[in-house]
């Protein structure tokens, strides 16, 4: 775990301790760690849902990718 989530890879991929994706498990949005650095501020309004909006729509996309 990271600081406010799980780590995940480029293809939001949660991935394990080694850093190796773990297949079909998929994290987004402010679930996915390491989005706010060493602590949780969103100092611009928006910050919180771009990323939820944005890392949504990519994990979408990997998700389509690994059903085929």
């Amino acid at each position: 775990m990271g600081l406010g989530g799980i780590i995940t890879d480029g293809e939001q991929n949660a991935v394990d301790a080694n850093y190796d994706p773990i297949p079909g498990l998929y994290v987004s949005g402010n679930d996915c760690g390491r989005r706010f650095g060493t602590e949780y501020v969103t100092p611009i309004p928006g910050v919180s849902i771009g990323f939820a909006m944005v890392l949504g729509r990519e994990c979408g996309k990997s998700v389509a990718k690994f059903l085929g």
